[in-house]
């Protein structure tokens, strides 16, 4: 996964977007969590499904055309950023993660 990682960033290098060595531990760190890449790969599954993808996306345009958004929170589009392409280790399935960045996040 670092090996991936520093490749991703390496492709990015020039743009606006750059992933600081600590960004870049704690996703190899969350990675290596099975819990976490199973949440991940259970959320990625989720967002791909075209018609929960709509769902969500009018519902949450809703709520910010009525001015109804939970106290504190707002909507980002994030700009695309870079993607990172790795396996996984016991199947060796092809995982990629979609790296994105919004000058609103901090």
């Amino acid at each position: 996964f670092e090996a991936a990682m520093r490749e991703a960033q390496a492709k990015a290098e020039g743009s606006e977007f750059q992933m600081t060595a600590e960004e870049q531990a704690k996703f190899a760190r969350a990675f290596k969590d099975p819990e976490f890449r199973k949440m991940m790969a259970e959320y990625v599954e989720e967002i791909s499904d075209p018609a929960h993808r709509a769902e969500q996306s009018a519902y949450i345009r809703e709520l910010e055309a009525k001015g109804e958004l939970p106290e504190g929170k707002e909507v980002i589009s994030p700009e695309a950023g870079f993607v990172v392409k790795t396996r996984t280790g016991e199947a060796s399935s092809k995982v990629f993660v979609n790296v994105v960045q919004s000058s609103r996040v901090a």
